[in-house]
């Protein structure tokens, strides 16, 4: 980790400019790499997954606890990975830093829920930071928020449909699905947001335990 992680780090950049592409060895020819974050990536298991496969699509991991972090490096030095970086802190300041229109996706899974009403303003979804989701999300980028707390859903639902940044662009519906052997799954496979242009940013909410995943898709509308 002392070897690793200062090379992997994200460094500290001035609000709005750091273009997170510049943090990766740029593709061959003239092609434009595809940047993703997750925030909250735990012990690194769906980032290095997701690494792994898409070797030409860089990653943004934002996580402040050290055993999560060192799990992560572990990962990228088993797998010789050279897509991923590393913010060690709170996602929100790596979010400041970011450029406008920047990241083509980010996931977000299974946040602490902050189940006690007293502390429902210490949950990462709120309105400030929808807005700043919103601003660093390219047109056509997705987002994903996976919990199987329902009333934090719930919260997120509320919130997105407030939100002047996204909309709703279909009913609310359930998904009955059972996980395989009653686990709590990963990010759902088989459940997938609905087609949009790329003239649209969406949002898929998800609510994934042992009876059923739910999920909800809202766009973002290029100004008029």
């Amino acid at each position: 980790m002392a070897s690793l992680l200062p090379r992997l780090a994200i460094p500290k950049a001035e609000p709005g400019q750091l273009d997170p592409r510049s943090l990766f060895a740029p593709l061959p020819g003239s092609s434009q790499r595809d940047v993703r974050l997750e925030i909250g990536f735990g012990g690194g298991e769906h980032l290095l997954a997701r690494a792994a496969v898409s070797s030409e699509t860089g990653y943004l991991g934002a996580e402040p606890f050290v055993n999560g972090v060192a799990k992560l490096l572990a990962g990228i030095h088993a797998h010789d990975l050279q897509n991923i970086r590393i913010h060690h802190d709170d996602a929100r300041d790596l979010m400041e830093w970011l450029a406008p229109a920047s990241i083509t996706g980010v996931d977000i899974l299974y946040p602490d829920p902050w189940p006690k009403s007293r502390h429902h303003k210490r949950r990462f979804i709120r309105t400030s930071t929808i807005a700043e989701l919103g601003r660093i999300m390219r047109p056509g980028a997705e987002l994903l928020f996976a919990s199987d707390i329902e009333d934090y859903v719930r919260w997120t639902q509320d919130l997105m449909a407030d939100a002047a940044e996204f909309q709703p662009v279909h009913p609310v519906g359930g998904d009955q699905r059972h996980p395989p052997d009653g686990k709590r799954p990963s990010p759902p496979g088989g459940c997938r947001p609905i087609s949009h242009s790329n003239a649209l940013k969406r949002f898929s909410l998800v609510l994934s335990g042992n009876a059923y995943i739910f999920q909800q898709t809202f766009n973002k509308g290029i100004p008029r």
